[in-house]
């Protein structure tokens, strides 16, 4: 029988699922295979599947390019041959060396730059050889949507800097990240999102504040010392802002008024706390907030002017006890002749009464699990009914609904926090007790836009299998696909080793799972049937993992470097249903290991390593 060939619409659909970054220093990532199928998808995967490029000339100057230099500029001719007149997105990083082929990395930016038009989005990390080059593409860019530039000073910037204007006539840009606050002249007309890495010069900020026109989001992760301006400087007001960050600084808060503001993260700010309470003090409507190492004193003091509150994380408050003590109603219970009897609580004024959703970040002692079970316990009491004769304080409608606890001290405290939480998650509470650090830059990638997923071309569609590639910096960006992954059966992670990222813990349906370490934070394992884990470091960690798996069939740990002390008695851990296992190192985990279904077995370890040998004598013992 013929088979049927898929219409080139059907291709494109089943091509989309694929990531289509073509990054020049890891060529070996890209699916290059999706063209050897056959003829009709190789039609379609050169024609219509290549999106976006990164080039990365800092690891080349670093001796980690893995693409000779003379290879660069053919595959980024390749990649806008490939496209076809279609918009793409590119990441461009110059010479750590800014002697180092300078005149490659030129040529380069050079070829992207004379197809300008069809650029949707740009990242540039760059340093001031490469300006006048940005000049050609001035008056080029219909279609540019997300910019981000990364602009290394050579020592302080002077106040007299000329402005820069390749970007001004973007008439699209929606979304702009700059690292320094240096004289861009971009189309601030029409941006969505406004992120400012480092802020020295409040005059220059607010001067493109007051171009804005349809701003939603600002970000200045970092404000440095700038002498205040005039007195007599009126205040800007963006009216359609709803998320804030700052970090590091908030003299210029007193300039600014954000009249829709709902979401407002604080870093590291333990000398603006006046310029903070000032900016509140104007009437926002603040429905979620975050804060990030600070004092309880100062949060205690900015809740004050967050009456409608729903969502509050506190992330390395100290002292965290205080927080819970404010955060504690008080009880007041009044007899038939309407005189009180009894008052439990340092209050009497309920704190956030419309609070659901309340996540902490940091180490926890056995105090403050009492104290934090305490705290939500009240916040979960009922009152009677004023018709029965009984007046307290005004009813709570349903107190907190979700309660995360993200523990720095995971391993030492997390059998002393679930016994005393589990009371709270008995009234309803949905609660969640891991590792996952929601620091203020995971809350920043969790609840605002970013350059790599601006363009995202399957927004919105479930995925059924996903290959990552990914670094450190880039783990964060994870934690927006958390809770909508209903489909996802084949992950494939090759990252480093970050036990706080949970983004996958609602991925109800994986089956074949690669990891490159043992750990990529929480993680449901239950529906597990293939675990391939590249390096084991942490036995104790995989242990607990297997102890979750109940159909699991397949296991291969490709090595296993180091492994947590076990005691010899350790119950091993049955695995009924793995039909094949294949293990690498020098390190024995037969031990801990039970597979008496067996039927296909691997191994792989130094000749001379005698434990190892006769370890795995013993396991075969269990499996004739």
């Amino acid at each position: 029988m013929k088979a049927a060939v898929l219409p080139p619409e059907t291709l494109c659909e089943i091509l989309s699922y694929f990531s289509a970054t073509l990054t020049v220093n890891r060529t070996s990532s890209f699916p290059w295979y999706l063209g050897h199928i056959c003829t009709s998808w190789r039609a379609v995967f050169l024609h219509q599947f290549w999106t976006s490029i990164n080039i990365n000339w800092w690891s080349h100057s670093a001796g980690r390019l893995y693409v000779p230099w003379e290879r660069v500029l053919e595959l980024v001719q390749t990649f806008l041959v490939r496209t076809q007149g279609r918009l793409f997105t590119f990441k461009f990083i110059s010479p750590f060396n800014r002697d180092f082929q300078t005149s490659h990395s030129h040529r380069t930016l050079r070829t992207l730059m004379d197809h300008s038009d069809r650029w949707a989005g740009a990242s540039l990390r760059i340093y001031e050889s490469y300006l006048p080059l940005l000049q050609l593409v001035k008056g080029r860019l219909p279609h540019l949507r997300a910019l981000e530039i990364r602009y290394n000073v050579r020592g302080v910037l002077e106040p007299d800097c000329p402005s820069i204007d390749a970007f001004h006539d973007a008439p699209l840009l929606e979304y702009a990240y700059m690292n320094q606050q240096v004289p861009w002249a971009i189309n601030y007309t029409t941006l969505h999102t406004l992120h400012i890495g480092e802020l020295v010069n409040t005059a220059l900020l607010l001067d493109a504040l007051r171009q804005t026109r349809c701003l939603q989001e600002l970000i200045v992760s970092r404000a440095l010392a700038d002498p205040l301006l005039q007195e007599c400087t009126l205040p800007v007001v963006l009216p359609q802002v709803k998320l804030f960050a700052i970090g590091s600084g908030g003299a210029f808060l007193l300039y600014l008024v954000m009249p829709a503001l709902e979401d407002f993260i604080v870093y590291a700010i333990s000398n603006s706390q006046p310029s903070i309470l000032e900016f509140l003090s104007r009437g926002h409507q603040i429905r979620c907030f975050t804060v990030d190492k600070c004092s309880s004193a100062d949060t205690c003091a900015f809740l004050e002017y967050m009456p409608g509150l729903i969502s509050l994380s506190l992330c390395y408050v100290y002292p965290i006890s205080v927080m819970f003590t404010h955060l504690t109603h008080n009880h007041h219970y009044y007899g038939k002749d309407g005189e009180m009897t009894a008052t439990v609580g340092p209050t009497i004024r309920p704190v956030l009464t419309g609070l659901r959703t309340l996540s902490i970040t940091g180490p926890l002692v056995g105090n403050e699990v009492i104290e934090l079970m305490e705290m939500v316990g009240s916040r979960l009491w009922t009152t009677a009914s004023t018709s029965a004769g009984v007046g307290i304080t005004p009813p709570m409608e349903v107190g907190i609904q979700e309660l995360s606890v993200h523990l720095a001290n995971y391993e030492w405290s997390h059998p002393l926090v679930m016994p005393v939480l589990h009371t709270i998650k008995e009234r309803g509470v949905k609660l969640l007790v891991d590792r996952d650090q929601q620091d203020f830059h995971v809350q920043l990638a969790q609840r605002s836009r970013s350059f790599d997923l601006y363009h995202s071309k399957r927004a919105g569609v479930p995925w059924a299998g996903a290959s990552l590639r990914i670094f450190g910096s880039e783990l964060p960006l994870l934690q927006l696909v958390k809770g909508r992954l209903p489909h996802l059966r084949t992950p494939w992670i090759h990252g480093p080793h970050h036990p706080y990222i949970d983004a996958f813990h609602d991925a109800s349906l994986l089956e074949h799972v690669y990891l490159k370490r043992q750990c990529l934070g929480a993680i449901d394992s239950a529906a597990f049937r293939t675990l391939h884990i590249c390096e084991l470091s942490n036995t104790a960690l995989f242990l607990d993992l297997l102890r979750q798996m109940h159909c699991l069939q397949e296991l291969i740990v490709s090595l296993v470097r180091a492994a947590t002390f076990l005691p010899k008695s350790m119950i091993p851990v049955v695995l009924p249903h793995v039909k094949l296992f294949a293990v690498g190192g020098d390190i024995p985990l037969f031990p801990y290991l039970a597979m008496p279904a067996l039927e296909d077995f691997s191994m792989y370890t130094s000749c001379d390593n005698h434990n190892f040998h006769s370890s795995a004598l013993e396991f075969l013992s269990r499996h004739r």
